[in-house]
């Protein structure tokens, strides 16, 4: 609509989300795993921010796109702010991941769930912000996976071997659902936006919320399906295939202000 919204609102969603993962860490039996989320969200939300507010500062005026391009610059000796928010949201995913743990007894498991936690954290922060380039869309896409995972965990074994993480996991996920719904409001209405900061932080703390799980199957299920948009992304429109799509450009265009 041509109109200059507020960063508020993504502001407002990392600081959310940052809050309500360190509410659920005192409230979950499995603290570190909760401690997680603030960790990712937090870490997404500041490399967030920096790619949102000092972009031409670092990116020599011309801005590189998706992952790509950010890693063609930086082969040719150019750290975009891109380049930036890869490592800050890879490192804290990391750290997260290392809080959230593994169930596994062999030191090869427990690596292996440190990798596979760590891509799915990361992917989904970053999948969240590649869907956040229409009004709601990023929120409502987030609210639609965490609303499951507010409610049903996956056992890996058996279920009393899970409850801990499905704690940690429900927790996660409902707080994640209060601060997207109450974010989703402003967004339809086109007043503040989510930006990085607030993308980044949603998406960091719902693949917090799904590495928090006990069941390797959903993990590696949902980690594959992250990579595999994410790599889409660079060679198809997202915006033209929910478009072409009666269901999901639906979805996509409810609440919105028609243009």
């Amino acid at each position: 609509h041509g109109a200059t919204v507020s960063l508020r609102g993504g502001v407002a969603m990392a600081g959310a989300a940052v809050a309500s993962a360190a509410v659920a860490s005192a409230l979950s039996d499995q603290p570190r795993a909760a401690l997680g989320g603030a960790v990712a969200a937090l870490g997404g939300g500041v490399a967030g921010y920096i790619d949102d507010v000092d972009q031409g500062a670092h990116d020599g005026g011309k801005v590189a796109k998706g992952l790509k391009g950010h890693l063609g610059a930086l082969a040719h000796g150019q750290v975009t702010t891109g380049v930036i928010k890869i490592a800050g949201i890879g490192a804290s995913a990391l750290a997260a991941s290392a809080l959230v743990g593994s169930k596994a007894t062999s030191v090869s498991g427990k690596a292996a769930d440190l990798v596979l936690n760590t891509v799915l954290i990361a992917g989904t922060a970053n999948l969240a912000n590649l869907l956040d380039l229409r009004p709601g869309r990023a929120l409502k896409a987030t609210v639609l996976v965490a609303t499951p995972l507010s409610y049903f965990s996956c056992a890996a074994a058996k279920p009393e071997a899970s409850a801990s993480a499905a704690s940690a996991q429900r927790l996660l996920a409902s707080g994640l659902n209060a601060a997207a719904i109450t974010a989703l409001v402003e967004d339809l209405q086109e007043t503040t936006m989510l930006g990085d900061t607030g993308a980044n932080a949603a998406g960091a703390l719902l693949g917090t919320s799904l590495a928090a799980n006990d069941s390797w199957k959903l993990r590696l299920g949902a980690t594959l399906g992250v990579v595999g948009l994410i790599l889409a992304s660079e060679k198809v429109s997202f915006s033209k295939v929910i478009a072409a799509n009666p269901a999901l450009n639906w979805l996509d265009q409810l609440w919105r202000r028609p243009l």
